[in-house]
């Protein structure tokens, strides 16, 4: 009798566990092979170092997920912005990819792996004496990114990303007089935010 009791506990505790397993296997979501999605980064700290220059803080990021394990990610983004009143006008565009690894649980998908970008700045400005002043700011970055996203559904997802780049910059000014080159490096944190809709 006694046997039988653990016999059944056992019995019962396998099913248990099959069940579980199950469940688990069914609620873990599926990965669409395609998205388009907005990476909004109003938090990067290198910011600080470029004041005088405006960079892309909101960037178009295309998804390709090679099942649930692998994913590629190209990113663009573009900015623009005139001062009439001191003469100046700013153009930027981003360059960027990601390449990672992925793992989920339930309706969340977490993913890790390098991120490398490419960010062009020109800064022209004018005056009724002499020609223009131009300035031209160029980084070169490269980091490991952690990051995950929520799935509302199979098709929409909000998530949230944090990398930490180091970035080769050069920075050229030209004007009438003189012209000036100079190179440093920086390392910072960027975090983003990421919505997307997925095919």
């Amino acid at each position: 009798m006694k046997n039988l009791k653990v016999i059944i506990a056992l019995l019962i505790a396998m099913t248990a566990m099959q069940a579980a397993h199950a469940q688990e296997k069914a609620e873990k979501i599926q990965l669409r092979p395609f998205g388009v999605g907005l990476h909004i980064e109003q938090f990067r700290a290198g910011e600080v170092f470029n004041s005088d220059f405006v960079s892309p803080a909101n960037n178009i990021i295309l998804t390709a997920n090679i099942k649930n394990v692998f994913r590629i990610e190209p990113e663009f983004g573009y900015a623009s912005y005139n001062n009439d009143d001191e003469n100046q006008s700013n153009k930027a565009s981003k360059l960027g990819l990601g390449l990672y690894g992925m793992f989920q649980k339930g309706n969340v998908n977490i993913y890790a792996g390098a991120h490398v970008e490419y960010v062009s700045i020109k800064l022209e400005e004018t005056s009724g004496f002499g020609p223009p002043n131009e300035a031209k700011q160029t980084a070169l970055g490269f980091g490991p990114v952690l990051g995950g996203e929520y799935f509302l559904s199979r098709h929409f997802s909000f998530g949230a990303n944090v990398m930490y780049l180091i970035s080769s910059l050069k920075y050229t000014e030209e004007s009438g007089f003189d012209d000036t080159e100079e190179k440093a490096s920086i390392q910072y944190t960027a975090t983003g935010l990421l919505v997307k809709f997925y095919f």
